[in-house]
Order: structure tokens, then C-alpha cells, then sequence
């Protein structure tokens, strides 16, 4: 049984943290077809524009929560050269619409728009998972019982898929997200 209409593409960045001006260093995305098995995947390190962003803390706070050295990021090709082949990946992708999914839409598009890079934008996979989570009355609280949006780990957990080892590297969450989108689209479907 078909779960999409057509192929799809699940993306990930990894950036230089949350602020307006962070930079993507790292995207990570799998294009899966229309039965949810994996067609091809793309990945790529991103140089900085400038050495000088890692004297900032917050910075070096992100780089350790995503395992990214800053040598890999020196050696890395620039924005540029990654725009270029990630879209002549997607242009390879066995799409017409060249939908995207990503867990957190609006953090990544805005990430990568702001990077350059626009796309076609399908929902939100973090917003499908709340809406299931909901109807299911599961609630995800934060650490004093308050209600809060589910996490990537959350949303594992939720649906029985693996959380990755090397969990916040773009193509390791790109990946778990395509599964937990291919389970969570039949019931997302349903409560329409």
C-alpha cells in the first residue's frame, strides 16, 4: 500500500545554534518514495562564512550537541558549492513536486531560506506528531508537567522507531524523521 502520492524528500539542518543569524553547517536529507523505502540520501559539512563565529560560546555550545568538530567545518566546501549539489540532488529525485518534510518546517525553512536554498514545503512532521499524540491523548511534559511539543526523541519513542546513536547530525535525524513520518502519515491521514 502507497503511504505518499509521490516521492518525497525529509530533510535536516544542523546549525550554528537558534539566534536570527545562525548559519546551517551541516544538511542531511533522504528522498523516499511513494511505499516510504529510501531512493537516495544526501549529505554535506558546511564551511562557515567566517572562522571568527567560533569564539562565540553559544557556538561552540551547538557544535557539541551535534558531535561537529571545527576542523571538519574548515575543511568543509562553502555554502555555494552545497546549495549547488543539493540541488542537483533534489533535481535527481524521482519527484514532480519535489516535496519537502523536515520535523521542525518552520526552523528548517527558515535556516535554509535564509541560506538561500528555497523549497516546496509539505507538513510539518513535528505538527502531524502532536496532532496524533492529542488524539491518542498521549501528552509529552516537560520537567515540571507542563504540556510541551514533542522532541525528535519524543516522537520515537511515540511511534517505535530507533532513536539514532549520532542523533543531531543532519542526515542520522533526516533519516529517522522519513520513519516516523511513514507511520505517523496513515494516522495523520485518518484524523483528517
Amino acid at each position: 500500500m502507497k503511504l505518499f502520492s509521490e516521492p518525497l524528500i525529509v530533510l535536516d539542518t544542523e546549525t550554528t545554534g537558534f539566534h536570527q543569524e545562525a548559519e546551517v553547517i551541516e544538511l542531511g536529507a533522504v528522498c523516499i518514495d511513494e511505499w516510504g523505502r529510501h531512493r537516495s540520501t544526501f549529505s554535506a559539512l558546511i564551511a562557515p562564512s567566517s572562522e571568527d563565529i567560533f569564539k562565540d560560546w553559544k557556538v561552540k555550545k551547538a557544535l557539541s550537541v551535534s558531535n561537529i568538530a571545527i576542523d571538519q567545518l574548515l575543511a568543509a566546501p562553502s555554502l555555494d558549492e552545497v546549495r549547488n549539489s543539493f540541488q542537483d540532488w533534489i533535481n535527481q529525485c524521482p519527484s514532480e513536486k519535489k516535496l519537502c518534510l523536515a520535523f521542525n518546517v518552520k526552523f528548517d525553512k527558515r535556516r535554509l531560506e535564509h541560506a538561500g536554498i528555497h523549497l516546496n514545503w509539505g507538513k510539518c512532521v513535528l505538527e502531524m506528531s502532536r496532532e496524533i499524540m492529542k488524539a491518542k491523548n498521549h501528552a509529552v511534559l516537560d520537567k515540571n508537567g507542563r504540556r510541551k511539543a514533542p522532541s525528535l526523541k519524543d516522537s520515537c519513542e511515540f511511534f517505535g522507531v530507533p532513536y539514532p546513536e549520532n542523533a543531531h547530525r543532519a542526515l542520522e535525524d533526516a533519516l529517522v524523521t522519513a520513519h516516523i513520518a511513514c507511520k505517523a502519515f496513515p494516522l495523520w491521514r485518518q484524523l483528517q
